[in-house]
């Protein structure tokens, strides 16, 4: 072998005598280099014992030890016998290898593929990650925006859903906020960012269409805010929740047979009233909002 491997594994005689099944515990080395460089020459290593030790460790080393063989002639001669050609060579990891210089150069030039490929894939991602509309920077700033106004709720591991699931699973109860959903977060920091870009004065009102949580968490927290709201609400809506939008002052519209419908007849509010449309789930603020729950 190289030099440079000498110096990294040097020959421990010490450990000639391992048994395979022992290989595999050998810390701080790589098992099979630990393997073929523990005997001064590696044309009398047995080919037996190298086919048992193969199956003695991860499946990915058979592989290795097939391509370590090749570093050398007597290496290569070991390969070309039908003992090693049968145990390792032909498991799935190193079918591609022989002893021809080809059959290496295609495995060498098909692992070289397989990286190049990963590596696209990774930058692709970079790039998808890098143009997300909404980022880690933008969660951290919500959290710090909605703070005061939002209660941050446990955390606590479930003992029988995480039985029934065969999972360590932990339940955040975001009904403890105070219209009793997670709604409230992505609403109070998507009115304070159109606060901070619009100010105060310049900001109209927001409108959404809802039928539930979305129209009572905006409601909520645009009083608490000092921003006037507009919500438009299907006829099919729960009067409950028609009721409590009221006690907030929101202004409460009830038009549309279903939340389509609503949707379309706030979207002509935004023109004809100047107020602004604030979407309950397609929306970066109320994503960013959403978010912190996963920094608490």
């Amino acid at each position: 072998p190289p030099s440079s491997v000498k110096e990294r594994y040097p020959l421990r005689r010490q450990r000639q005598e391992l048994k395979p099944s022992q290989l595999f515990f050998l810390k701080d080395r790589d098992p099979v280099q630990d393997l073929l460089l523990n005997f001064p020459d590696p044309s009398t290593i047995s080919i037996n014992f190298i086919a048992m030790a193969s199956f003695k460790i991860f499946s990915k080393f058979a592989f290795r030890a097939t391509k370590f063989l090749h570093h050398w002639p007597a290496g290569q001669d070991i390969c070309r016998r039908a003992v090693i050609g049968n145990a390792i060579l032909s498991h799935p990891f190193s079918r591609t290898f022989s002893s021809s210089n080809g059959a290496e150069e295609s495995a060498a030039a098909k692992v070289e593929a397989k990286e190049d490929e990963v590596m696209s894939a990774k930058k692709r991602l970079k790039r998808e990650l890098e143009d997300l509309p909404v980022d880690y920077s933008d969660i951290s700033r919500a959290k710090v925006a909605i703070r005061g106004g939002v209660r941050r709720t446990e955390c606590y591991k479930s003992y029988f859903l995480s039985e029934l699931v065969g999972a360590e699973v932990y339940l955040k109860p975001e009904f403890q906020q105070f219209t009793g959903s997670f709604k409230e977060r992505g609403a109070r920091n998507a009115i304070l960012q159109l606060m901070r870009e619009k100010g105060k004065d310049g900001l109209k009102g927001v409108v959404a269409a809802s039928a539930g949580n979305h129209a009572l968490a905006l409601a909520y927290h645009g009083r608490e805010l000092g921003v006037p709201v507009t919500v438009v609400m299907p006829t099919v809506a729960p009067l409950a929740k028609v009721d409590k939008c009221r006690k907030f002052d929101a202004r409460i519209i009830i038009e549309g047979t279903h939340i389509g419908e609503s949707k379309l007849y706030a979207e002509g509010l935004v023109e004809e009233e100047g107020l602004t449309y604030v979407n309950g789930y397609d929306d970066p603020p109320i994503v960013a909002g959403a978010g912190t729950i996963g920094i608490e």
